[in-house]
């Protein structure tokens, strides 16, 4: 990151400040300690839409935005750990995501198989669940429904699913 922040402060700054005339900011600078007070300060202030490259600042130096109820932008009042925290959770947070992190057709078609298994009466499209339920790439989503299914049509999907599981591991651990 840091070399991100260098480089476009490279390429910024000297456009930003190319209207200062350098005697003058000088003469300015002199006649402000001659005062006794301190010069003025600079604050640079970065902003991102990047939950990776947030991962990399402090907490105390990052200023969330919410939105109000009538979808007016406010200044947060609440303190995100961002430095190392999780990508996901900083995206969840930064794109005021509050209905999850999985796409509209995928979240359809997983609350379709989650109906169907809990309407214990209806037996139809047992393969067409089975194979979404294969598909889901979220273990804990995808352990659950495959539990809910086993129960359901007597199979044992949810432990094919995991011994499926474990020689991915095994062979994981072979190539190390």
């Amino acid at each position: 990151m840091e070399e991100k922040i260098c480089s476009g402060c490279h390429i910024v700054l000297p456009i930003l400040f190319s209207e200062l005339k350098p005697l003058q900011y000088n003469a300015e600078l002199k006649r402000w300690e001659s005062t006794g007070k301190n010069a003025p300060s600079l604050q640079i202030i970065f902003s991102t839409h990047d939950p990776l490259t947030l991962s990399d600042v402090l907490f105390e130096n990052v200023i969330f935005l919410d939105k109000t109820a009538d979808q007016k932008t406010s200044i947060s009042t609440d303190k995100k750990r961002t430095f190392g925290a999780n990508v996901s959770d900083l995206f969840a947070d930064s794109f005021f995501i509050s209905d999850g992190l999985i796409g509209e057709f995928s979240d359809s078609k997983i609350n379709k198989t989650i109906d169907w298994l809990r309407d214990e009466n209806d037996k139809t499209n047992s393969e067409l669940h089975r194979i979404i339920i294969e598909k889901i790439d979220e273990p804990i989503i995808q352990r659950k429904l495959a539990q809910m299914y086993s129960d359901k049509m007597k199979t044992d999907l949810a432990r094919k699913l995991l011994q499926i599981e474990l020689e991915e591991i095994q062979n994981r651990l072979k190539r190390m």
